[in-house]
């Protein structure tokens, strides 16, 4: 029996020799090449971002995925077969970095008023946390009904955790879809309260900065949101 066991493990170290080998001689070396994928503005891409490694010869399946309303994929930049359609292939006959952008959509062309009533019943005057803007990132859409009973849109165009801070665009609608007020890149630095009616009423949120690191967006006086996914 130990013979047998012994005849065995030789024979399996031989054979590994001779696999070995034959890959380190051999006529035709396994090749493979590194595909970088990056993305430019807010958006995602399959398999995945960053380094990856693949054969000679493999096509990659590519895939642009929106991850706001707010931004829309514009094209891919690199070596693909379609630069213009979100799903696309890339070949890998060498080193290749391709990269996804997505351009920010105007807020005056994602919605009308009469839109943005059908989401009423899915607003709300809960508070969201922003800690560290992970919530909250660049290119978040709101819709909302202002505390006068306006309804409207605001996107985030900048969220600066160092500032502590919002630029913002919104546009307030009044009641028969006329715009009643349009604001772009209006600042809000530190704890502060905004009316989107632009005028001297009630304030329709809040943006506290209870400490350093953690803050707040808070619906006031009976102003509802929802934050488009």
């Amino acid at each position: 029996m130990k013979k047998c066991k012994l005849f065995l493990a030789v024979s399996i170290v031989v054979c590994l020799g001779f696999v070995l080998t034959s890959c380190l001689n051999g006529d035709e070396p396994i090749t493979a090449y590194t595909l970088t994928l990056e993305v430019d503005g807010t958006g995602d891409v399959l398999p995945g971002l960053g380094e990856q490694l693949y054969f000679a010869g493999t096509k990659v399946v590519l895939e642009a995925t929106r991850l706001s309303l707010a931004w829309s994929f514009s094209e891919w930049e690199g070596d693909v077969a379609d630069s213009d359609r979100k799903m696309t292939l890339v070949d890998m006959d060498e080193d290749k970095t391709v990269t996804a952008v997505f351009n920010q959509d105007e807020i005056r062309d994602v919605v009308t008023r009469s839109t943005i009533m059908g989401f009423e019943g899915v607003m709300s005057e809960d508070i969201i946390d922003n800690n560290e803007d992970d919530k909250i990132p660049v290119g978040t859409l709101f819709y909302y009904k202002t505390t006068e009973g306006n309804y409207g849109k605001m996107q985030v165009m900048q969220n600066d955790y160092g500032s502590h801070g919002w630029v913002i665009n919104f546009i307030t609608f009044n009641n028969d879809g006329t715009i009643k007020l349009s604001v772009e890149g209006a600042g809000i630095r530190g704890t502060y309260s905004f009316n989107l009616d632009g005028d001297e009423g009630d304030p329709d949120f809040r943006l506290r900065n209870k400490t350093h690191v953690e803050r707040e967006f808070r619906p006031q006086n009976g102003a509802k949101f929802y934050m488009v996914p």
